[in-house]
């Protein structure tokens, strides 16, 4: 368990001995960070300066609109894990069937012999 972020204060983090019971989750970050580093980042001098023209601006709409009335916000990512979540528990359902009437055949077999 990492503990960077446990407890609202320091004198919270000394009481719950976060320092000695537990793994700092910078230290794990510094200790593999290639697997962290973005290998398509190239460095450029100076700083960043955002485009700030209103024709690059782009509302984030599933952020913005999620819970706005008239909006129908359509997230094909959702859509998709909802199907699955069904699909699952169909098949889920399909099992238990079949392993029921494996047991019933089971005991049949029993019966017989």
């Amino acid at each position: 368990l990492f503990g960077s972020f446990l407890g609202d204060t320091d004198q919270q983090r000394r009481d719950m001995e976060v320092k000695t019971k537990t793994v700092s989750l910078w230290s794990y970050v510094n200790s593999c960070r290639t697997r962290f580093l973005n290998p398509l980042y190239k460095e450029r001098p100076g700083c960043i300066l955002p485009v700030v023209s209103m024709r690059t601006i782009r509302l984030w709409k599933q952020y913005w609109m999620a819970y706005h009335p008239y909006h129908k916000f359509e997230d094909p990512t959702f859509d998709r894990t909802m199907e699955l979540v069904g699909l699952r528990e169909k098949i889920a359902g399909e099992c238990e069937e079949a392993r029921l009437k494996n047991q019933a055949a089971n005991k049949n077999q029993a019966v017989q012999a």
